[in-house]
């Protein structure tokens, strides 16, 4: 088994790359997001209960084959960047599906997230604290 992920930094597509995946078969046991708030309509397309705390995630992230670099860049991301984590245990033969189903959704690479987060070390994605449109 491996472990594909994307960091995003918006929830429309971090959604959309979970309904894609789970469209294209990878079941909700074997997707996980982490991110600090719930993504709208996504509850039943994957798993939560990935640790909270960045010491937590990083150490999960990196059990699961993450190098130790990118697994503390993802934990940052996820709990102190605001960043939504798109995770997908998959066979060696469908990883590429994932990791082409996740481009898809246009993540930022790691390296961009890296950048970004060591030129502007207050960067911090508020999507979570803003307030979804009303549907009528």
């Amino acid at each position: 088994m491996r472990h594909v992920l994307a960091l995003f930094d918006a929830p429309v597509p971090a959604a959309s790359a979970l309904r894609a995946l789970s469209v294209a078969g990878f079941a909700p046991t074997d997707l996980w997001l982490a991110a600090e708030a719930p993504l709208p309509n996504t509850q039943h397309l994957s798993r939560t209960d990935l640790p909270t705390d960045a010491l937590g995630l990083q150490s999960e992230l990196e059990s699961r084959g993450l190098d130790r670099d990118d697994a503390a860049l993802c934990a940052e991301g996820v709990t102190r960047r605001g960043a939504i984590l798109v995770l997908v245990r998959c066979p060696s033969a469908a990883a590429p599906v994932a990791e082409r189903i996740l481009a898809a959704a246009a993540p930022p690479d790691l390296a961009m997230h890296r950048l970004r987060w060591q030129s502007q070390p207050g960067a911090r994605h508020m999507w979570a604290h803003i307030e979804p449109p009303r549907t009528s």
